[in-house]
């Protein structure tokens, strides 16, 4: 009981906040190994989550990204679970997977016309779940 209650303070849940930003309090801490940002108005990820490097769950539903936010998601060794469903995300790169070779969780749901023609999922050699189905 007592490891589940330290795993609970480095989870940080912003869900429907209105947030049109990343705020800071989301990479000050080093340890932060969930982040739930789900319900938003984020647009782009800040660079400064390269620092996120102990994050496991990112979770970005229902925000207004357009960009695959690759640099950042590349510099996030330990990311298991990446949320992107429902975003306006433009364009996929074809290799944008490699650079979230640990995922085991990835939803795009609602996201299917931005995936590449040839989607590399087989550069997620984890992948447990995933998740296309189109519009909500």
């Amino acid at each position: 009981m007592a490891a589940r209650l330290s795993i609970t303070s480095k989870e940080l849940s912003l869900e429907g906040m209105g947030l049109s930003a990343v705020p800071a309090q989301v990479w000050e801490s080093s340890e932060i190994v969930k982040v739930d940002l789900s319900r938003n108005s984020i647009q782009e990820l800040p660079p400064e989550l390269t620092s996120c490097v102990s994050l496991q769950a990112l979770i970005l539903s229902r925000n207004k990204i357009q960009e695959w936010p690759g640099v950042i998601l590349k510099s996030l060794p330990n990311l298991s679970c990446l949320k992107l469903d429902n975003n306006p995300l433009r364009q996929i790169p074809a290799d944008g997977f490699q650079a979230v070779s640990k995922l085991q969780i990835l939803d795009l749901s609602g996201n299917s016309a931005s995936l590449p023609d040839n989607p590399a999922f087989s550069s997620l050699p984890q992948l447990q779940e995933l998740y296309l189905r189109s519009g909500s």
